[in-house]
């Protein structure tokens, strides 16, 4: 059986035994009848699924990102903590030990200087000791007091050094470490607020294009004082897109916890979202808690 292939576009790429054949099969209708009309299949519009259906798909990845991010939140080390372990590996807690029992040493052995000079005032008060000779026993007594003194202060001013300047290294550590945890959410921040941009626009159809004809027009107005009939329908058009677009974002900001004026930006409420979540709660990602459903939107 001779097969036109030409006829029978559906074909395409097919052997034309193969072709014959399904044609046959077809009682000669084939994928594609000649004029172009499709015969062998159709269309099921049940098959194809509705904008909101669509839409309440993509936010679920939604979810799946703010989980993602929170999840990271809470895998971050508190700033105590990370302190705490630098002034482990930096040996502090001996150090803060050796000062205390060196200050405790200096504390006493001032207090035994300071009592010398009572001490030997006591003792030579009804004997023919002149005040030099006074004075020598009062040296005599404190030189050994004296020396070890000049020690322990030594070794404390060393000991309080390193202490000040472990304190030093390890407040620049715990600062490079948190700027180091902020570099590491800002893709879980950036997701997240993409995907609530991109979602907030697909429930209001307000997309990138028509913000940016908004704008335009809102420029062209500004700068010609005057616009078209034409351009004010789709200006206004736009404008109460925009509307519904800022209203989604609101609503979003609501469901996170955020406290509205009414006056943010769409910029600020985009920020706003990611700030709550930035704050590190632990939320509990249930759906009663995070309900995307028809009520919220």
């Amino acid at each position: 059986m001779a097969v036109d292939l030409v006829k029978y576009p559906g074909y395409t790429g097919w052997g034309t035994d193969e072709a014959a054949a399904d044609i046959a099969a077809g009682h000669g209708a084939g994928k594609m009848a000649p004029g172009g009309d499709v015969s062998a299949t159709s269309l099921n519009i049940s098959d194809v699924p509705s904008a909101e259906a669509y839409v309440g798909k993509q936010i679920v990845g939604e979810d799946v990102a703010l989980k993602d991010w929170i999840d990271a939140l809470l895998k971050r080390k508190a700033p105590l903590d990370i302190y705490t372990g630098l002034e482990e590996v930096e040996g502090l807690p001996e150090l803060r030990g050796a000062a205390k029992t060196l200050t405790g040493e200096v504390e006493s052995i001032e207090d035994i200087l300071r009592g010398i000079e009572p001490q030997v005032a006591a003792t030579t008060r009804e004997s023919l000791v002149t005040e030099a000779q006074r004075t020598g026993i009062m040296q005599a007594k404190a030189k050994p007091f004296l020396k070890r003194f000049s020690e322990i202060s030594t070794a404390l001013g060393r000991v309080v050094g390193r202490i000040t300047q472990a304190e030093a290294g390890i407040a620049t550590k715990v600062q490079l470490a948190m700027e180091g945890q902020k570099m590491t959410m800002e893709p879980f921040e950036l997701r997240y607020s993409v995907l609530s941009d991109r979602n907030a626009r697909l429930l209001t159809g307000f997309t990138t294009d028509r913000q940016t004809q908004l704008d335009l027009l809102f420029d062209k107005l500004e700068r010609d004082r005057t616009l078209s009939d034409a351009d004010w329908e789709r200006a206004n058009e736009l404008a109460d897109q925009e509307s519904g677009y800022r209203e989604t974002l609101q609503k979003a900001a609501a469901n996170a916890g955020v406290e509205l004026t009414g006056d943010e930006s769409i910029e600020e409420l985009l920020g706003l979202i990611g700030k709550k979540v930035a704050e590190g709660e632990e939320w509990d990602l249930t759906s009663e808690e995070i309900d995307w459903g028809d009520e919220n939107w």
